[in-house]
């Protein structure tokens, strides 16, 4: 009987879910795409840490994707001669699946209270704080011309290079993260 009850029980969260992604698919548009033009990525471009290529070009989560002479997220207005104000930070400082106007570093570029800086975004998807480390060091070291850097995280990068054991399960490389990975591709819910 037990075991009969699970099977309704998981039936019936299966045909919600179904109809939840009927009436999603009619709603929506389309589906969230989530997908990284990894041709815009510079391996170690920071020592151990990964970022981005300088100048270049491409889609990231279904947006146009452009980056600067410093590797960062491409600003509408270039105000060289300035203060050089650095943002680093993840995905949401990077502003994965927005328009390279509509970054943190973007509008606070354009304001008037910035109007003496020049505020570069240097963030990249998936980068913790001990990417952060390595490429401030790496900056400092090259650059004398940096006057500033904030820097913007979330709670998901006190992780850091975390083995893989350590880390939330669903981050794991696993059966679990693949089938997260499948969902957030194709489930429109």
């Amino acid at each position: 009987m037990k075991g009969r009850n699970i099977l309704i029980v998981a039936g019936v969260t299966l045909g919600i879910l179904m109809v939840l992604e009927v009436v999603s698919r009619i709603v929506l548009s389309n589906i969230y795409n989530r997908k990284f033009d990894s041709s815009l990525i510079e391996p170690h471009k920071y020592g151990a840490t990964d970022g981005l290529k300088n100048n270049a070009s491409g889609t990231v989560w279904g947006k146009p994707f452009h980056t600067d002479d410093m590797g960062g997220r491409k600003h509408q207005k270039s105000k060289t001669g300035k203060k050089k104000v650095l943002i680093i930070g993840d995905s949401v400082t990077e502003g994965v699946g927005l328009d390279d106007s509509s970054t943190i570093a973007n509008l606070t570029n354009d304001s008037d209270e910035w109007a003496d800086a020049d505020v570069r975004n240097i963030s990249m998807i998936g980068w913790s704080s001990h990417d952060y480390s390595n490429v401030i060091d790496h900056l400092f070291a090259r650059d004398t011309s940096i006057n500033e850097v904030y820097l913007f995280y979330c709670l998901n990068d006190i992780y850091g290079k975390s083995a893989v054991k350590d880390l939330p399960p669903i981050a794991n490389k696993g059966v679990i993260s693949e089938v997260n990975g499948w969902l957030q591709d194709r489930y429109a819910t």
